[in-house]
This record gives structure tokens, C-alpha cells and sequence, in this order.
């Protein structure tokens, strides 16, 4: 992942566009690896979280879409070999559809090097935990916008809390029953104004679990959402900038 980073870094420091796209064209020619691939095998999900486009009935309506196992591997044919990171899941929820674990096993057999899984965690049962730990998956990103069980049921709306910490807890323990660190986990946490300051005590509630990474994103105005998108006041922002700096320190002291 960090020789990810510094690609993305020396991405933004080459300004010319003609540069980058000799760049892509030389790599393509050599046959080297240089794509970021973002896949979503089906365009549903099973919450409504009310900072999503899923929150919108008309954009639910309207989204549809299933990738079948055929064109799975027609796209695995055609982009994995020359692919660098693989991420399942970007705009929806991949566990809905019932080949997701074959993709990562599909990616990891062509030698994809950093496989991803996007993912809210409340489809995850203990058997497919141990699948997606044996599958050579490197990292899952969970969804999670609320500390407390009632934050946390307000804004994943369909959610459940008890869930959330049964998979983490499940994660943790079939990590350490095969003695490794993968899959590592990125905890996503999309931050409003309501939600903000009970992210202070994120590690006293979830601390006791394997992760490694946890992102912290305001909210974007997506569009149409149950949750109204509203620009962060000076006083906001001050109070996630004190929020944040507490959590640096927390992080730092864990090897998050």
C-alpha cells in the first residue's frame, strides 16, 4: 500500500497531462502493472444510509445493474493482469452479490498485488470472514458513521450496531487464528456536524479490535439525501480540528 501512495504522490507532482499518459501508454506497452481499478459487481445496497444516494428513492430506482460471472471474468481477463490495485465495492455494496469473494480470489490468482473490499460489514457472515482472511485479501474498508448505537442507527439507516462489532469482533479472532495481519482494516467514517463529537471516543468503544487504519471524511453534498448536506460553521470546524488532533495522538499510541 505505501508504494501505492507514492505513485498517487508523484502523480500529483507531474503536471504535464502528456507526461502521465506517455507514462500509462509505456507501462501498457511493457506489459506493466499500472491500473487502479474500482469495481462494483452490483449496483444495490442493503442500507439506506441517510448521507447516501442510496437514501434517495429516486436514484434507487433508477440504479440497477448485476455483473454476471461471465463478465466477472471478462473484465479479470481483460484489466488484472495489467492492474495494481483492485478495489471491490465504490459506489454500492459488493456482498450483495453472492460471487464477491470469487473476485478477490480471481484477482489474488492473477496476481492483482493490493486487493480491496469496500464494504458496511452487515452481510459478512463467520464463515465468509474466514473465507475472505484464507483468499489472500488485503484490506477491507468498513463503513461505520456513529460511535453510539443510536449515532450509528440514525445515519446506516436498516444497520445494525450489535452487528457491526459481531464482525469486527469475528475478523479479529479469525486473524489471529491463521497469525496474520491481512486482511488490515480501514474504518470509514463520514463526519457531520451531529456525529462529531462522540468520535473522540472512537478507540474507547472500538479499540479492541484489529484496525489499522481509520479515515476520517466530512460530508459531501452527493445530491439528494435523507440527511440534508449542510457546510461545516467556523465553530465546526474547530471543534474537528480538536477532534482530529486527539485522535492523531490515539492513533499514534495504538500503530494505527
Amino acid at each position: 500500500m505505501q508504494q501505492i501512495y507514492k505513485l498517487i504522490k508523484l502523480n500529483r507532482l507531474i503536471r504535464s497531462y502528456r507526461v502521465k499518459f506517455l507514462g500509462v501508454l509505456l507501462a501498457d506497452i511493457f506489459g506493466l502493472r499500472h491500473l487502479f481499478l474500482r469495481l462494483d459487481p452490483v449496483m444495490a445496497c442493503n442500507l439506506k444510509c441517510s448521507m447516501c444516494y442510496f437514501s434517495d428513492q429516486d436514484y434507487v430506482r433508477k440504479i440497477r445493474g448485476r455483473l454476471s460471472s461471465e463478465e466477472l471474468d471478462r473484465i479479470a481477463e481483460l484489466f488484472f493482469p495489467r492492474t495494481l490495485q483492485l478495489v471491490v465495492g465504490c459506489a454500492a455494496e459488493p456482498t450483495l452479490h453472492k460471487g464477491y469473494i470469487d473476485i478477490i480470489v480471481l484477482a489474488k490468482e492473477k496476481h492483482v498485488p493490493f486487493v480491496g473490499l469496500t464494504t458496511n460489514g452487515q452481510l459478512i457472515n463467520n464463515e465468509a470472514v474466514s473465507q475472505l482472511v484464507q483468499s489472500g485479501l488485503d484490506e477491507i474498508t468498513l463503513s461505520l458513521h456513529g460511535v453510539t448505537a443510536d449515532t450509528y442507527e440514525k445515519f446506516m439507516v436498516n444497520g445494525s450496531y450489535e452487528r457491526v462489532h459481531q464482525f469486527l469482533s469475528e475478523l479479529t479472532a479469525c486473524k489471529k487464528k491463521y497469525r496474520t495481519k491481512a486482511p488490515e482494516v480501514r474504518i470509514n467514517y463520514t463526519v457531520n456536524a451531529e456525529n462529531l463529537d462522540e468520535l473522540e471516543k472512537f478507540f474507547e468503544i472500538f479499540g479492541a479490535y484489529s484496525i489499522d487504519t481509520l479515515q476520517v471524511r466530512p460530508m459531501v453534498d452527493v445530491g439528494k439525501t435523507s440527511f440534508e448536506h449542510q457546510p461545516m460553521t467556523h465553530l465546526t470546524i474547530d471543534r474537528y480540528n480538536e477532534v482530529v488532533a486527539r485522535l492523531q495522538q490515539d492513533c499514534s499510541g495504538l500503530g494505527v
